[in-house]
């Protein structure tokens, strides 16, 4: 493994994806540790990284000083529009939902549509994209 990567360098994917896999676990088992586990970890990551300013989310902690890492990058903000999402489908939490919209709309994705229809999670543009 590459030193530089593994002493400096943490990605917020990691910490969202580990999200969405609890949230797909507990859907699967019912079992209340894996709601219990993404509710934290969703917790610690808006609270740590995310930019109060514009409500994007930052990419992650350097290990080596735990400054935060501010790069932004498309993969983060499409795994947190899936986590708030799977998180509205599970507890029925309006925020949730109000929180993907929100990352829709600081993503260049205009007049974004984002819902829920039956198991299916949706996101488009006006251009029905």
């Amino acid at each position: 493994m590459d030193n530089e990567w593994s002493s400096t360098k943490s990605g917020l994917w990691a910490y969202w994806f580990s999200v969405y896999l609890a949230l797909k676990l507990y859907q699967i088992t019912k079992k209340q540790e894996y709601l219990d586990y993404s509710k934290r970890i969703y917790s610690w990551v808006k609270t740590n990284l995310q930019d109060p300013k514009d409500k994007i989310y930052w990419n992650g902690i350097y290990v080596n000083n735990c400054s935060v890492n501010k790069a932004i990058w498309t993969y983060n903000t499409a795994i947190m529009i899936l986590s708030d999402l799977e998180f509205f489908k599970i507890t029925g939490d309006q925020q949730f939902l109000e929180d993907a919209k929100q990352m829709a709309g600081v993503t260049d994705i205009e007049n974004a549509t984002i819902g829920i229809a039956g198991n299916h999670i949706y996101c488009f543009n006006s251009s029905g994209v």
